[in-house]
């Protein structure tokens, strides 16, 4: 089988959330001192924890007291008190200021406060290693592809196209309908050209990759241009982009397998040129959208995304390299077709409001990405 195969190296730049839907709740993790100039998070398992003081009878006799009494504060309490970094830690992760502040306070709570929840980011079963799978590498891609194909067709077939989507009964399947065009007018899935696309999941080191704080919802005050908080922050993980601090980068591959295409299996091929082209079309196109309609008036918080704002021109400007975004709260214009042709099903957010990782005062968008393909 003849596959092209390129080492892709992945380097987040601001931060990424890839999403498992899972909580931790102050039974779960407790933020200790450290060397560094930052608190720590760790991530303990109680099973150790347990386990370890199970031959302390005061202590065994202590937290079968409290738990009996369903005391969850007191069970809490006890957990940080007879937590042992050294044995009892999973994982760490860097702390933001605000965290901290607000670990402080929920401290005093019942751990199954709400505010007190931190959603957890992907790591494989029994592994405590951060990654971006590389299904949402290939998906980000895909949307990329898609609408630079768009932008490709000529001014009647987009206008027929977009006068097919307005007399649309079933907008799923019209969307279905038009990937299909839009990628050489396949059949089904079998003939598919992403499917003679492979990328490798992306695993990042667990020590200083990661960082908890704050994910601010917010929107733009029309009169003053200035971000206002519209909800209460949620506490998130992410994976440390390199405009907090060091680099973070891993190795992947990306594979394709040019022999589905000789054979005629799929619609249409897929290069390393459609790939870089496309996501530096699509992903800094949408940026620009993006920071001339909410940040660029904003005078506090934004330092980091004009910074960001030149880094993604560097990076489109350069050889074998483009951005991408990739993970959750990435924004609704960035994983879907261009405006004219998206179709959001009712209760979905409608790009009004941004949700940004609040570092020590500065916004930071989530989810960009700087990658680079080589040839092997």
């Amino acid at each position: 089988m003849s596959k092209q195969i390129y080492k892709l190296t992945i380097e987040p730049i601001t931060c990424v959330h890839i999403g498992t839907g899972n909580q931790l709740t102050m039974l779960d993790y407790i933020v200790v001192d450290s060397e560094q100039k930052r608190q720590k998070y760790l991530k303990f398992s109680s099973d150790k924890l347990l386990r370890r003081i199970a031959t302390d009878k005061e202590k065994s006799k202590a937290f079968e007291t409290i738990s009996s009494s369903n005391n969850m504060k007191g069970i809490m309490d006890f957990f940080h008190s007879n937590c042992s970094p050294k044995d009892d830690a999973e994982y760490s992760c860097e702390v933001t200021k605000d965290f901290y502040d607000v670990y402080g306070k929920n401290r005093s709570k019942d751990p199954y406060e709400t505010a007190a929840f931190v959603e957890q980011i992907y790591r494989p079963k029994e592994s405590n290693t951060p990654v971006i799978p590389g299904s949402s590498l290939k998906g980000a891609i895909r949307t990329a592809v898609l609408n630079q194909q768009m932008h490709e067709l000529s001014d009647e077939t987009y206008d027929r196209l977009y006068e097919n989507l307005n007399r649309a009964n079933n907008q799923q399947r019209y969307e279905k309908e038009l990937q299909s065009k839009l990628l050489g007018d396949y059949k089904d899935a079998k003939n598919d050209p992403f499917r003679g696309v492979e990328i490798s999941d992306c695993s990042f080191a667990s020590d200083n990759s990661q960082i908890v704080g704050l994910v601010k919802n917010v929107f733009r005050n029309a009169q003053t241009g200035e971000l206002l908080e519209s909800s209460i922050p949620i506490q998130a993980e992410a994976i440390k982009g390199y405009f907090m601090g060091l680099p973070n980068k891993t190795v992947s591959q990306l594979r394709i397998n040019s022999d589905l295409v000789n054979k005629r299996a799929l619609s249409r091929s897929i290069t390393a040129k459609n790939i870089i082209d496309s996501c530096n079309y699509f992903y800094l196109r949408e940026f620009e959208k993006e920071y001339a309609s909410f940040y660029q008036e904003a005078s506090i918080g934004c330092d980091l995304i004009a910074e960001l704002k030149s880094e993604l021109k560097t990076i489109t400007a350069a050889k074998n390299q483009f951005i991408i975004r990739v993970g959750k709260w990435s924004q609704v214009e960035f994983i879907t077709f261009e405006e004219n042709f998206r179709r959001l099903p009712s209760g979905e957010g409608t790009g009004i409001t941004r949700s940004l990782f609040n570092y020590d005062g500065q916004f930071l968008p989530f989810g960009w990405c700087k990658c680079t393909l080589e040839e092997i």
